[in-house]
């Protein structure tokens, strides 16, 4: 794979993918990311219409960085398709994008990837965890919902979300 993406590609086959009419998962399974999945990464990434990529600047290597080297990356595979990821860096202690393909929302698919992550940054010893979405998006609520608290502006006009580990009582 050469370093930069096929950008004009990527966008065509995700006009010819992203689309999906049926209303129910079929046989959706969680597994970890791996470097062969790294295409079906970003085409979701440039897929979706929220928390959208302003530069494409995005590269094999980011992805490989982020799921081999500083953390670990998990995918929603239907029929041999990748139809939502996420990953988590533990390094940072953050989640470092969670992503699902348009065609594929609202089927569970964010929150099975949101606890694994959760869970496996909890593993790794982290007590608080970070993350950053775009104002005004279902990101935001999803996030907001799922117990994150709102801790400001991060970097341009994204806002920073913390989670705190549960303590056990």
């Amino acid at each position: 794979m050469a370093a930069d993406f096929d950008h004009r590609f990527a966008k065509r086959w995700i006009r010819t993918t992203s689309t999906c009419s049926e209303s129910r998962p079929m046989s959706a399974q969680l597994r970890q990311a791996r470097r062969g999945d790294i295409a079906g990464l970003h085409r979701i990434r440039l897929a979706v219409l929220e928390n959208q990529l302003v530069s494409t600047s995005l590269s094999e290597s980011d992805y490989v960085r982020e799921i081999d080297a500083s953390g670990r990356g998990w995918v929603i595979e239907q029929l041999g398709n990748i139809v939502a990821f996420g990953v988590a860096n533990a390094v940072t202690g953050s989640i470092w994008a969670l992503f699902v393909d348009p065609g594929h929302e609202r089927l569970g698919y964010g929150k099975r990837l949101h606890d694994r992550m959760v869970a496996w940054l909890w593993q790794q010893g982290h007590e608080k965890i970070w993350l950053t979405t775009q104002a005004d998006t279902r990101a935001q609520h999803f996030y907001e919902a799922a117990g994150w608290t709102n801790s400001g502006y991060a970097a341009g006009s994204e806002l920073r979300y913390e989670l705190s580990r549960p303590s056990i009582r």
